[in-house]
């Protein structure tokens, strides 16, 4: 009987033992977890996209940085001292990538590593964000790499898998590297024209019902009745009609001119588009300086001024009448 008390009351101490050894591992492990959340950082921005007012990107090896600025709503960028209105879906889509940047793991925790993730003052490319005159993000962008996947799969028609994109980083200010997923460079490491809204025009169709054409030596309008478009009481063709007002949907261009400099500011062409549903005609005007240079702007895209001289603008927006009254072959 003593025998088995004893083996009772071993058992029962060895349990008590058992429970206190995994309540003091528990609580190790959850120290060892908090001080790694301590010293890993794994969300590298922190600051709200509306409040964000200024966006300053130095490139790589001390060039011209490139300065872009929000008014009310609307992003500007800043060429030669002049505003130009920038594309705004590109810099909500740079915001957006940078809220939600994530650190995969740190590269590096000092500064003897800096000049391999290329993060130092002179090889990185800097991105400034402030809200008025407080900084709330400030990233040394570095080198990337590109890790080719591992394909097991011997069957050659079974579906690629994709490689690992890694961009390394530093806080600027700080001394760790960080290392993202994705390659940064692509979207900040641009020139300022890059951030320029390219739109010359952006209509639907269905919305137009009156157009205004002025060329060289030759005006028209074309207007819209029932379904049949109109041109000097005649009715056009109406595959012709719809080819041209296809083109109108949306147009752009990257070629961009300071319209101030052309030595000619007579208007030659102009285009007219109204309709119902839009809020104001949408007008668009060009200024044939000289042989080389073909000065465009639109109403919808005020401030730039594109060289569509090397393109098929022109003629896609400006054709002449006898162009309705023939059909496509």
């Amino acid at each position: 009987m003593s025998t088995k008390t004893n083996i009772k009351k071993l058992s029962i101490a060895f349990g008590v033992l058992l429970a206190l050894s995994a309540l003091v591992l528990i609580r190790n492990n959850s120290k060892s977890e908090a001080s790694r959340n301590r010293t890993f950082q794994s969300e590298l921005c922190d600051f709200d996209s509306s409040k964000v007012s200024d966006i300053t990107i130095y490139p790589k090896r001390k060039g011209e940085a490139i300065q872009l600025h929000r008014q009310n709503s609307d992003w500007y960028v800043t060429i030669n001292n002049q505003q130009y209105a920038a594309d705004q879906g590109t810099i909500s889509n740079m915001l957006a990538l940078l809220m939600h940047l994530r650190a995969t793991r740190i590269a590096a925790t000092d500064k003897s590593k800096w000049e391999k993730y290329e993060v130092t003052d002179s090889l990185a490319l800097r991105v400034e964000l402030k809200a008025g005159s407080k900084t709330v993000a400030d990233l040394m962008m570095g080198k990337f790499s590109y890790q080719q996947p591992k394909n097991t799969d011997q069957n050659p028609y079974a579906q690629r898998q994709m490689g690992k994109m890694t961009s390394y980083l530093r806080l600027n200010g700080k001394k760790k590297v960080f290392a993202t997923d994705g390659l940064l460079s692509m979207t900040f490491n641009r020139q300022a024209d890059d951030f320029r809204n390219h739109k010359i025009l952006a209509t639907q169709k269905q919305q137009l019902d009156h157009i205004e054409v002025t060329l060289p030596g030759e005006s028209y309008e074309l207007k819209k009745e029932g379904l049949n478009w109109i041109l000097d009481g005649q009715k056009v063709d109406s595959l012709q009609m719809e080819s041209y007002l296809s083109g109108l949907e949306y147009l752009s261009s990257g070629k961009f001119i300071d319209k101030n400099a052309l030595p000619n500011q007579t208007v030659t062409h102009k285009l007219i588009l109204h309709g119902k549903a839009l809020s104001a005609p949408v007008e668009v005007q060009v200024f044939a300086a000289d042989t080389a240079v073909v000065g465009m702007v639109s109403s919808q895209n005020k401030g730039n001024c594109f060289n569509t001289k090397e393109t098929n603008l022109m003629e896609k927006l400006f054709k002449t009448q006898a162009y309705f009254h023939q059909s496509i072959q």
